[in-house]
């Protein structure tokens, strides 16, 4: 909040579960949507979840997705994380090991969803996003990184970003 100070610009966090946020209020309502640190496998529907997204974001504005590469959960399991496994299943919360044991017990198990990269993307395009810009990231899961997606809202109708010629 500082830096935005400093910056004489304004920010505003929604704290919510993103399938219960109100489109009515915050519909076209966002310059900028940022998601980072793998958290795609958190949500059972991403269909859902992307077209969520694109709902909350003003036309033209952008989607910043960085998020591990699906393939990651298959390599560093050895081999037992299936890469087409569609299932829901439990699991931690990835920073429950960062507290005491005796804190740890409080942490409530959560649902994981592992997608492909095809349903990542698929997903993606099926929102209506469009995509900007594609970069890996450097910092030391470059081989397992899906990196960043830079997306932005535009509409669906693909006929009205057609760009004609008079003559």
């Amino acid at each position: 909040m500082e830096l935005a100070e400093s910056a004489n610009t304004t920010i505003e966090y929604v704290v919510t579960d993103i399938y219960e946020i109100d489109l009515q209020k915050y519909g076209g309502y966002f310059d900028l949507l940022y998601l980072e640190g793998g958290i795609l496998h958190y949500f059972s529907d991403i269909d859902r979840f992307m077209s969520i997204l694109f709902g909350l974001l003003k036309h033209g504005e952008t989607l910043i997705l960085s998020d591990f590469h699906p393939l990651r959960k298959c390599i560093i399991s050895q081999g037992d994380v299936d890469y087409f496994d569609r299932e829901l299943r439990s699991g931690s919360v990835a920073y429950k090991d960062f507290f005491a044991e005796e804190e740890q017990s409080e942490f409530p198990d959560v649902s994981i969803r592992l997608y492909t990269l095809s349903e990542i993307i698929n997903s993606v395009l099926s929102a209506g996003f469009q995509c900007r810009d594609s970069r890996s990231t450097v910092a030391g899961r470059m081989k397992t990184s899906l990196g960043s997606l830079r997306l932005w809202r535009q509409n669906k109708d693909l006929s009205s970003n057609r760009h004609s010629k008079e003559t």
